[in-house]
């Protein structure tokens, strides 16, 4: 059994958690979540801790430490925002904001427009950096990969579009 579903997830006061035919839905200071709850559970909330129950016994035990996860990045998402940082690394590599979409400089013989994704801010710190905030981890790390998918990073020089903690391999050149 999953060691990550038998753990209680701590509501404060500021957040209700309620059960909608969506799923769960989260309401705090900073936005709303909704969560899918698959068939085969149920939630249980009591004195400000919710539990995520299995009412079936052919609910997977997989899906059910899924589904605390979200959950408990849903109430964490309501309560305060998310952020990742993304920079432009690169000669000429920059973005500029047109309103609220993205005009991406990137090496290309064109410009690229990355359009506004409702519930995710953008701010521009410089022409090379970016900071990336929501309420919803899930949305918010599906925009930054879309982000560096734009232009990858490259193995040699490490141009490219970074996101902050990622990985990159650097390989070594040629020697002579």
């Amino acid at each position: 059994m999953s060691r990550i579903a038998k753990q209680n997830i701590k509501v404060p006061a500021s957040v209700s958690c309620t059960k909608s035919p969506a799923g769960i839905l989260c309401k705090g200071p900073c936005g709303e979540n909704v969560v899918h709850l698959p068939e085969g559970f149920d939630l249980e909330i009591a004195d400000g801790i919710a539990k995520i129950v299995r009412t079936t016994s052919e609910a997977s035990s997989a899906q059910w430490g899924t589904v605390v996860s979200n959950l408990k990045n849903a109430v964490a998402g309501v309560t305060k925002v998310f952020e990742k940082n993304v920079t432009f690394v690169g000669v000429g590599y920059k973005a500029v904001k047109q309103g609220q979409d993205l005009e991406l400089f990137l090496g290309y013989s064109h410009t690229i427009l990355f359009k506004h994704v409702p519930g995710v801010e953008i701010e521009l710190k410089k022409p090379t950096e970016l900071t990336v905030r929501s309420h919803n981890k899930q949305l918010l790390g599906e925009v930054c990969a879309q982000l560096a998918k734009k232009r990858e990073v490259e193995p040699y020089k490490g141009k490219g579009v970074i996101i902050e903690g990622q990985f990159i391999l650097r390989k070594e050149g040629k020697k002579k």
